[in-house]
């Protein structure tokens, strides 16, 4: 029988759901669009859409969640899990979380912590039906890709890596001899993202004749634009 992997991907106000097949072969259930969930009732609407028939008659190897909601990033060294939620709140004075919301995850590679939320009761949803579901940040996965692709290139050049989603977009660079950096902003006009993008990429001391920026999510005009500044863009 084959296996597939799940991933759910939840939002401050609703969820997405897809499966793929791990070999590479045809998925059959494609990525979904986003499900917008009335406050309140995020957990009870996602543990009906695990339920539904043509979900539950696959066998799953892998079960993921993906929070994507506002994250910051700690040096690992500077960690200590007893501050985590006050650390939280002080970078995000505005957000009404939850103590047991506030998560952190540990990029031992990387040499960084993601501190971010996930709502308890989706957590709690998915784990009663898949109990080895795994909780990740968006921003946390998308660095580790980044550090998997760096270590599949050869050369001298640095590798920029540009993420945007729904709500808010993801830089991050790591590779061999750089320092991890990882940030991530809420930004959704094309002006605010190139601004970041190119404030980034000069902070960072980025050729724009050698070094490569590496996007996904961005628009075709963003992308021109950016091509007025940076020479090579993957």
């Amino acid at each position: 029988m084959h296996t597939y992997r799940m991933s759910i991907c939840l939002a401050a106000d609703g969820f997405s759901l897809s499966v793929s097949n791990p070999s590479g072969g045809n998925s059959p259930l494609q990525a979904e669009e986003h499900y917008g969930i009335a406050p309140g009732m995020l957990a009870q609407e996602l543990h009906r859409a695990l339920t539904r028939p043509r979900i539950m008659d696959y066998r799953y190897a892998c079960v993921e969640i993906v929070t994507d909601t506002p994250s910051t990033f700690l040096p690992l060294e500077d960690f200590r899990s007893s501050e985590v939620p006050s650390i939280y709140r002080l970078c995000f004075p505005q957000a009404e979380v939850r103590s047991e919301d506030i998560r952190y995850e540990l990029l031992s590679a990387q040499e960084i912590v993601v501190l971010f939320t996930a709502d308890a009761r989706c957590v709690q949803a998915v784990q009663r039906l898949y109990p080895e579901a795994t909780l990740r940040s968006w921003q946390g996965r998308l660095l580790e890709e980044a550090s998997e692709a760096v270590r599949r290139i050869r050369g001298s050049a640095r590798h920029l890596f540009v993420n945007i989603g729904r709500e808010r977009m993801c830089i991050c660079m790591a590779g061999k001899g750089t320092p991890p950096f990882a940030c991530a902003y809420e930004a959704t006009e094309e002006a605010d993202q190139l601004y970041y993008i190119l404030s980034v990429w000069k902070a960072l001391e980025l050729d724009a004749t050698r070094d490569v920026l590496h996007v996904q999510g961005v628009s075709d005009s963003l992308h021109e634009r950016l091509s007025q500044y940076i020479q090579e863009i993957l």
